[in-house]
């Protein structure tokens, strides 16, 4: 019988990605990182920072004595610095709102949670550069104000800026939130506030303590960071590793 999130690889996701049609991209895995290039007044294009080639260290699987398909160092990797005090099961995604992958990965995570009731999801937005700090507070002010319900057509109004040719350094999100009756400089504000700049600090520790490169990162536990690794090519492998490194403790 399928999982949760098997049956969900088969939905199509949306197709506002404006690159190839959804049923090509399904064994694509990518995620967003690395350094940006710059656009042509010379300022870098955070877009350009989202690919799903060169991300992955080339790997061959080495010889190993282990039952397990799975090998510490080329599919995860053990970590601490987690921030999280937790009695059950959780698992933790690093993100940021303009990322092509996370939006692609949300089914799978969705699908994950429905089949393990038990286990708690927290988000982390990646604070690697400017633009992304200054999208992880508005991330962190929604959180805060109980307003995350937003959170994908955020994620989905990103692409389609990525469509129009406009980079997210640029974005003017005020439009965003008016059509949605949100009162975007009470947002500003929050996100501008002790409470945002504690979990930005909190995140930035996280982030160097797993030495975070790339967004979607998935942390089992605490414990167990998913690797981008050539070994794990798809989204469905990448949920069938965090279920083996669930059942590691």
């Amino acid at each position: 019988m399928q999982t949760a999130y098997q049956r969900a690889a088969s939905l199509l996701l949306t197709a506002a990605l404006g690159l190839a049609p959804i049923a090509s991209q399904a064994e694509e895995l990518g995620g967003c990182g690395g350094e940006p290039q710059t656009t042509e007044s010379g300022a870098p294009s955070l877009f350009s920072t989202c690919s799903g080639d060169s991300l992955a260290t080339p790997t061959q699987l080495p010889e190993h004595g282990s039952d397990s398909e799975y090998v510490e160092g080329v599919h995860y990797k053990q970590v601490s610095g987690i921030e999280i005090e937790a009695d059950t099961p959780f698992l933790v995604e690093y993100l940021w709102i303009g990322c092509p992958y996370c939006i692609k990965i949300e089914p799978y995570l969705d699908g994950y949670l429905a089949d393990n009731q038990e286990t708690a999801l927290v988000r982390r937005h990646s604070a690697k550069n400017p633009t992304w700090e200054r999208d992880a507070r508005l991330y962190y002010a929604l959180e805060q104000s109980n307003q995350l319900a937003v959170l994908h057509e955020l994620m989905d109004h990103y692409v389609a800026l990525r469509r129009s040719g406009v980079d997210a350094a640029d974005a003017d999100l005020a439009p965003f939130f008016a059509e949605r009756g949100m009162d975007y400089d009470a947002l500003l504000k929050l996100a501008n506030g002790a409470d945002v700049d504690a979990l930005i600090a909190t995140t930035k520790r996280e982030m160097d303590a797993i030495e975070l490169q790339f967004v979607p990162t998935l942390v089992v536990n605490g414990k167990y960071m998913v690797l981008y690794s050539d070994a794990i090519e798809t989204n469905e492998q990448r949920m069938a590793l965090v279920e083996y490194l669930a059942e590691l403790d």
